[in-house]
């Protein structure tokens, strides 16, 4: 029947405009910190929620190290990043990011021992092995600058960097070090595994938890949807088990004291 064909053609031509209107995906870049089937299992509950949120796919992406991670993000390869506090604030200062949201936690680089081992005390450090995440990692430059505050000569200690938080931590548990450093949020989820093989020595001061910046080149609508599907995300059943998981707390917004805390270490790493 004609009325039939053109009711075809009409819903045949709407889903032709509609495919051909859909958004392409949006990128979400992450901090290499972890390995990466471990950032997905981690962080994919967070990109489903912005999925849904934002009507359109977000797929995860990250990069095999630290300075790569840092390369892509300059380069502009994601269209919203998760990454570490320094390196956040150093995509704003430089790179024209835009702030959507900082995780209200706090962070600080856990300096540790093994539990059986006879280093009890920094001062047990001179002279020994300590393993730290990636050199551009901020916990690195916050647990040498506890070494040193401590009185220790960072000469004469034994010094490495491996590529993860992770592989830091596993160095002492596997007796590869005398000592190790890594995140607070680390050190949690190992206690979440019922983990019992380290000794705390020391802790940093406190710096602002995880950013969440967006790509300069988003429409601004797109930006400000991404902000308050983030603020909003804590108060969701999914957003409190991921925070749980994650050992991070809700996102709050970036504020100037975020960025004036964390200058001296962008300065101090990257050199800007």
């Amino acid at each position: 029947m004609p009325w039939m064909k053109k009711l075809l053609l009409s819903f045949l031509l709407g889903l032709s405009l509609s495919l051909q209107a859909a958004e392409p995906p949006l990128k979400l870049g992450i901090f290499p910190y972890l390995s990466a089937a471990d950032l997905i299992e981690q962080h994919q509950p967070l990109a489903d929620y912005l999925s849904r949120r934002m009507g359109r796919p977000v797929v995860i992406s990250s990069a095999s190290d630290f300075p790569g991670f840092a390369k892509r993000t300059r380069e502009g390869r994601y269209d919203l990043v998760l990454t570490a506090p320094h390196m956040g604030a150093l995509a704003i200062l430089r790179d024209g990011y835009l702030p959507l949201a900082v995780a209200s936690n706090r962070l600080h680089a856990v300096i540790a021992s093994r539990a059986d081992s006879p280093v009890t005390r920094l001062a047990q450090l001179q002279n020994g092995r300590v393993m730290l995440p990636p050199k551009k990692a901020i916990i690195s430059l916050m647990a040498l600058d506890t070494l040193a505050s401590a009185g220790l000569d960072l000469q004469r200690i034994d010094i490495r960097h491996t590529h993860s938080h992770n592989n830091a931590l596993q160095s002492v548990i596997m007796g590869r070090s005398d000592a190790a450093a890594f995140s607070s949020p680390t050190y949690r989820r190992y206690l979440d595994r019922g983990g019992q093989d380290i000794r705390v020595l020391a802790t940093s001061p406190p710096i602002p938890g995880n950013f969440l910046v967006a790509n300069g080149a988003l429409d601004p609508d797109t930006v400000r949807r991404l902000r308050e599907a983030l603020l909003d995300f804590g108060m969701t059943e999914e957003g409190l088990r991921y925070f749980k998981r994650t050992r991070q707390q809700g996102f709050r917004p970036i504020i100037k004291a975020d960025l004036t805390r964390l200058r001296p270490f962008v300065k101090r790493i990257f050199g800007y």
